[in-house]
Formats: structure tokens, sequence, C-alpha cells
């Protein structure tokens, strides 16, 4: 059974190729932005799935991105343990849409159960604050 360990999201994620440590960069709980729609320059979506012996070595997953309960990314990819029993996946994704306020959910699924997901608030843009600026 393929279960999983961890995921979340982030601005930035670097893997150390000597250490295989993972370094995690502005991790998203809320998304504030000045105007709507806007673009997310970057989110990168980090999970952690275990298997039993008996389990595939090469799955196929499917991860789906929903605002307001409209889905507005889907994208199915192999993942491959590497004849280990636990291993991490990581996916970036650059200049995605954001058009709602609402709560974006990611979510992780394989053969149609969904495995784990993340969510966090987009925020309603904030009001700009101007200033009058006299010259003397």
């Amino acid at each position: 059974m393929i279960k999983p360990k961890l995921m979340f999201c982030a601005e930035t994620v670097v893997i150390d190729a000597e250490t295989n440590t993972t370094s995690v960069f502005n991790i998203f709980d809320e998304i504030l932005s000045e105007t709507l729609p806007f673009i997310l320059p970057r989110l990168v979506v980090v999970f952690i799935l275990e298997r039993d012996v008996d389990d595939e070595n090469i799955i196929d997953l499917t991860l789906n991105i929903v605002v307001a309960e409209q889905l507005i990314f889907t994208q199915a990819n192999p993942f491959n343990f590497q004849g280990r029993s636990r291993a991490r996946g990581v996916f970036t994704l650059g200049g995605m849409p954001i058009s709602t306020p609402g709560v974006l959910t990611v979510s992780l699924w394989y053969k149609d159960a969904l495995l784990a997901d993340y969510s966090m608030d987009v925020h309603e843009p904030r009001q700009l604050s101007t200033q009058l600026i006299q010259s003397s």
C-alpha cells in the first residue's frame, strides 16, 4: 500500500547532491497579492511516499491544483521509488495564473485515491495605501 509521509508547498526547495538533504524556503500557508488576477511565479510541491515490498516500483501519480473549488491544473507523472521503500518527490510549477481568492489545494492522487493534500488561502487583494507628497 502506498502511504504519504509528508507533503507541503514552498517557493523554493534545494536538494543537496552530496548529502541528499532538502532545504526549504518560504513555505506557503497563505498567498497575498496586490491584484487579481496574478501569476504565482513559482510553486514547489514536495512529498515523501512509502510503499510496501509488494507494491510496484514505478507508479503513476496525478497532481491536481484547485482554487475556490475550480480545477486550474492537473498532470499525471510516473514516480519511481528506485528500489527503495521510501522516496521523495518534487514538482516545480512556474507561472501559475490565479484569478480568484479562495482556498488553493494541491492534491496528490494514485489510482483514483487521494494520497495527500495541502491547502492555503488565497486572499483578496490588499488595499494599496496612498500618500500625498507635497513639494515645497
